[in-house]
């Protein structure tokens, strides 16, 4: 790499999709990936100092001053989403359509998004463990066991609604 953050994100490529799901990346990330480094050094240190003649670990500091401004007021959320494909099969038109609706659980105090995230995180991760996912490069719907995908999301309450017609 060579010149100054400001250089590089000058000649980084310009990709704008409006196309859902798909990241777009902008010239500042090169400053952001710059910056990284020293942050963490300077703001999330476990290494004490001095200040004003008291010992404190920078990390601890950040997290105090950081924690009540990151933090959502406690309220129940909700995920929902429906995707729906049409196509053909058999030469005849067909549609699938796929719910999910998912609610805080306030038992264990889990947010919808968090079920929704974590625990396809989790089921993924176990996958790769097993060997039920290969290492490699593919996309999602060509590396995860889609049924037995959701019925492990369904088996910790994340259920996900199939609907077929025509």
């Amino acid at each position: 790499m060579h010149g100054s953050a400001e250089d590089r994100a000058a000649r980084a490529p310009r990709r704008h999709q409006t196309n859902a799901g798909r990241s777009i990346s902008l010239p500042h990330t090169c400053l952001v990936e710059e910056l990284r480094p020293p942050i963490q050094r300077l703001f999330f240190s476990l290494d004490p100092i001095d200040v004003r003649g008291q010992s404190v670990v920078p990390r601890h500091v950040a997290i105090a001053v950081m924690e009540s401004k990151l933090r959502k007021p406690a309220s129940p959320d909700l995920v929902a989403f429906r995707v729906i494909v049409d196509g053909t099969k058999n030469g005849s038109p067909v549609r699938h359509e796929w719910e999910l609706v998912d609610h805080f659980d306030p038992e264990h105090g889990i947010t919808a998004m968090m079920r929704t995230t974590g625990y396809s995180l989790s089921i993924t991760g176990q996958f790769q463990a097993e060997g039920v996912i290969k290492p490699g490069v593919r996309t999602p719907d060509e590396a995860m066991p889609g049924e037995r995908y959701l019925k492990e999301l369904a088996k910790r309450g994340v259920v996900v609604r199939e609907r077929r017609g025509s």
